[in-house]
């Protein structure tokens, strides 16, 4: 608050939504028994639990509402319209179809991959592996609505900041 005329960064990575499948109660409340949800129970390093779709769908809504904790903050301050935010996720869907994984495999949450119909998942360079959400907001900078069809990389992320911002930065450093 006593610097908001200055700039700032910040580097917010969630956990979820992600594997293992562990979110508070009371988040959880919302989505239990809204879904057919057999018990995970458990293997490959993952904890069990008793309601994994719930649980993925308790974790994206958690995401969304923390997400939008950190919007109000800067609406509260006035930086919502001068501030550069990058909204990214660190690899494609599920793997397809194995009974260790409780929310894309049979039984588990979700059938198939979430990435359908791109093909490759998590862990592949195919595009389903490594084709993931890349939202850039700054309203004063960028017109709303745009979609860019280009390819981009969290690479570009350091490399842009630093441009839009006025901060020097090595000339090596590309993006």
């Amino acid at each position: 608050r006593d610097n908001k005329d200055k700039p700032f960064f910040l580097f917010w990575p969630t956990t979820v939504p992600h594997l293992a499948l562990q979110v508070p109660d009371d988040s959880l409340a919302e989505y239990v028994g809204k879904f057919d949800d057999p018990p995970y129970k458990g293997g490959k390093g993952y904890l069990p639990h008793f309601t994994p779709r719930a649980a993925y769908a308790a974790m994206i809504t958690r995401m969304d509402e923390d997400i939008g904790r950190i919007l109000d903050q800067l609406k509260r301050y006035n930086l919502e319209t001068n501030t550069l935010i990058f909204f990214t996720s660190d690899n494609g869907a599920p793997l397809k179809g194995k009974k260790d994984v409780p929310i894309s495999s049979p039984g588990g949450a979700w059938d198939g991959s979430l990435n359908d119909p791109l093909n490759g998942e998590k862990g592949t360079l195919l595009e389903g592996g490594i084709r993931v959400p890349f939202i850039v907001f700054w309203p004063a900078g960028l017109p709303a609505g745009k979609v860019y069809d280009r390819p981009v990389s969290s690479l570009d992320i350091a490399a842009t900041a630093l441009a839009v911002s006025g901060q020097p930065h090595d000339a090596k450093l590309d993006g």
